[in-house]
This record gives C-alpha cells, sequence and structure tokens, in this order.
C-alpha cells in the first residue's frame, strides 16, 4: 500500500510540484510581485482558457448540464457546511469569508487538470476539462461574491460579479461553440497562445506564493479551511456523485477536482477584495502541502 501510493505520487502529482519548485526559485531569489503577478493572471490568462475551453469543447450540452448541475450541487453545500463552521470559529466577517471562499474553491486548473491527466487519461481529462469550466464559472460568480461580501453589502458584492472579464469570457465562449462561428486566425492564435500559458502560470504563481508565504499565519483558521478543502470536500462530492448516478469516468473526474486543495485564485480575490491575504495565502500553501497526501490516496482508490 505505501509503495503504491508513493508510485502514485511520483508519477502523477511529482511532475507538477517539480514546476511549483521552479515557482518557489524565482519567488526566492527575484524581486517577483505576487499580487500583481496574480492580478495578470485573474484579468487575462484566465479569461483565455474558459474562452477557449468553451468555445472548442465537443460534450453535449446534456453531459455538460449534469456535469454543471453537478459542481453547483458541491458548492452549494460547501457554502452553507463552511458558513456553519466559520460562524462557529470565528465572529469576524472577514475570517468567516476567508474560510467560506477557501472551502468553495478547489484547484481545479494548475493541479486539477494535469494531475487527472496524468493518473486517469484523455477521457476523465475531458470531463474534468467541463467541471473545471464549471468551477471557474462558480468561482467567479458565487466565489466573487463571497469575496466581496466581507466589505461590502449584498448588493455591492453581485454589482462585482459584473466586472469579471470571466463572466464575459463564458458568454462569447458558448456563443462561439453554439453559433459555430469560426475566429480570425490572428484572433484564434492569440487565444490560444495565452489558453496554453494559463495553467503553468499558476503553478509557477504557486510556486512564488510558496516561497514568499514566510510563516503560517492564523493557524486554527488555516486547519479549518484545510479539513474543509481535503477531507470533507471528497466525502460531501462521492455523495453527491452517488445520488446522481454518475457514470465511473464522470465520478472519477468530479471527486478528483471537488478535493482539490484552495485554489490560486483565492489570493488574487483576496487581494482584489480586501479580504484577509495572511489567513488565505496560508490556507493556499497549507492545503497544498498536504494534498499530496489525501490526493495520492484518492487516486488509488479511484483507480481500484
Amino acid at each position: 500500500m505505501i509503495v503504491d501510493l508513493i508510485q502514485v505520487f511520483v508519477d502523477n502529482i511529482g511532475p507538477i510540484f517539480l514546476v511549483a519548485g521552479i515557482g518557489w526559485l524565482v519567488g526566492r531569489y527575484l524581486e517577483i510581485d505576487a499580487r500583481q503577478f496574480g492580478r495578470v493572471l485573474f484579468n487575462v490568462f484566465s479569461p483565455a482558457l474558459v474562452f477557449r475551453a468553451l468555445a472548442t469543447s465537443q460534450i453535449s450540452l446534456n453531459e455538460f448540464s449534469l456535469l454543471f448541475l453537478t459542481m453547483a450541487s458541491f458548492v452549494g453545500i460547501m457554502t452553507l457546511v463552511a458558513a456553519l463552521i466559520a460562524r462557529i470559529q470565528t465572529s469576524d466577517k472577514v475570517e468567516r469569508t476567508g474560510i467560506m471562499l477557501t472551502a468553495i474553491c478547489p484547484n481545479d486548473g494548475n493541479l486539477g487538470l494535469p494531475i487527472i491527466d496524468f493518473a486517469f487519461g484523455a477521457d476523465v481529462l475531458a470531463r474534468a476539462v467541463i467541471i473545471y469550466i464549471a468551477a471557474t464559472i462558480l468561482n467567479f460568480t458565487i466565489g466573487v461574491y463571497v469575496a466581496s461580501s466581507g466589505r461590502n453589502s449584498a448588493r455591492q458584492a453581485l454589482s462585482h460579479i459584473f466586472k469579471i472579464p470571466v463572466v464575459y469570457a463564458v458568454f462569447a465562449g458558448f456563443v462561439v461553440n453554439i453559433l459555430h462561428i469560426t475566429l480570425p486566425l490572428p484572433v484564434e492564435r492569440s487565444v490560444n497562445l495565452m489558453a496554453q500559458a494559463t495553467i503553468p502560470v499558476m503553478i509557477i504563481l504557486l510556486g512564488i506564493q510558496l516561497a514568499q508565504a514566510g510563516s503560517l499565519k492564523n493557524l486554527r483558521l488555516v486547519a479549518t479551511s484545510v479539513g474543509l478543502r481535503l477531507i470533507v470536500s471528497p466525502l460531501i462530492a462521492l455523495g453527491i456523485a452517488l445520488v446522481l448516478d454518475l457514470n465511473a469516468t464522470s465520478l472519477a473526474a468530479f471527486v478528483m477536482q471537488a478535493s482539490m486543495p484552495v485554489a490560486v485564485a483565492t489570493t488574487v480575490f483576496a487581494t482584489e477584495f480586501n479580504l484577509n491575504r495572511e489567513q488565505i495565502v496560508s490556507s493556499v500553501v497549507a492545503s497544498t502541502l498536504f494534498s499530496p497526501i489525501s490526493l495520492s490516496l484518492l487516486i488509488l482508490l479511484l483507480q481500484r
């Protein structure tokens, strides 16, 4: 069992952490502003990746709808669970917002997609991409609402959703796909270049943040976020998958994506909406460092 777990880690998770290690070296020895780096990712690269994925998707609308419903159910349940636990943990609204945000935003892009590709192959990866798109839509709508509600009214928080480039990338991607629009070649190639860069940029940013995080802060709140992300999330995801009777391929894609550590995007949200950035960065770092254990075990179980 231990040997199998080590092999799973080396083959499927190790390569991603090697790239993150390069990001760590960049963050440790070069003067890189992770916040500005993250804002470029937030406003440029992520919209390009989402647009291309939606515009070129070959999965049927029915299957897309089911996978989106599955992810939306997961985010809804996790929001309620996290809100309840956060209220028990702290009376500070901003700290509660941080716990909720980290609970509903798994790192489906820069960790989820390459890990699933290595561990399960093309069929599961195709479903994982759709779940990533669903998660991105939910992160940049519900996630943005939750993040901005930390210091804003509900109405102000809702208005922030319509200022996010990814929202418009989702709409444009659907239009191009449904109407079978052919983009001009220079536009198509430009979008492809930015989309192809997104996941490596995310992994490098993760490494930079690991290097610049310093000591972990707010350990009690961070432990709550890690527990929600790496322990509670897989159990809830498995329950949802069984209730909705997902086939084995979709189940593997969904449960894996739902079980990823806290998304790098949450640190960008923290910067954009003036949350407790130390708390959220610490949650990203801690959940990422512990995730090889939980993800290796999960891969081994799902493969069997």
